[in-house]
């Protein structure tokens, strides 16, 4: 299926305000080439699409619930020696647009082959105790070190890229933007756009 770059149909035309606007369109063309070479299953499944990620980069990814501490991300991307790990809380419930958002994200973050950012691993500091001992008890002893992505140890710009590549896929998905009725006004509703431009509303 050919991905089409063009903005998706209802959705806010403001860009993420880090990027600029030849930035962000090269950032597009980049992340829909991808998406055109992973390819989207029809019907839509995030899983499917996931395991379709793993077959064109050539590692397997596991998805796997965990019980991840309350003041924890809602996923993270473990990459071990043979296989990618993204490990999600066990609080989302499977089958949501907030559990789907969440792989989404961490698939972009996969997709863009992000690295994570040493200043944002210095600023972290070492891993908390009990996350260290979930990505353990579900990824392994060796799992637990500097290669754990998530958050707190991607740049804000790898962020952003994120965000971006979670609503192209969501576009690329074919799921029907909403345009939410407006109560805002103001400063108040271009932040709300903003956001929006990035994160995409969404529905089955």
């Amino acid at each position: 299926m050919s991905i089409d770059d063009s903005p998706a149909s209802g959705a806010p035309s403001r860009r993420p305000e880090l990027l600029g606007a030849a930035e962000y369109r090269r950032l597009r063309r980049r992340i829909n080439k991808l998406l055109n070479e992973v390819g989207v299953p029809e019907p839509w499944d995030i899983r499917e699409f996931i395991q379709r990620l793993a077959g064109y980069r050539g590692r397997p990814i596991e998805l796997l619930a965990a019980e991840i501490p309350p003041d924890g991300p809602d996923a993270l991307w473990v990459p071990t020696e043979n296989v990618d790990v993204i490990l999600y809380d066990s609080a989302l419930r499977e089958g949501d647009l907030h559990w789907e958002q969440v792989l989404a994200h961490e698939a972009a973050h996969i997709l863009l082959c992000h690295r994570g950012d040493e200043d944002a691993v210095l600023a972290r500091g070492p891993l908390d105790e009990q996350l260290r001992e979930v990505i353990i008890r579900h990824a392994g002893e060796g799992a637990a070190g500097d290669q754990v992505l998530h958050r707190e140890t991607y740049s804000f710009h790898q962020e952003t890229e994120a965000e971006v590549g979670a609503s192209l896929i969501w576009k690329a998905a074919g799921r029907r933007l909403i345009e939410p009725e407006r109560h805002l006004h103001g400063e108040d509703l271009a932040s709300v756009d903003a956001l929006a431009a990035i994160m995409g509303r969404t529905r089955a």
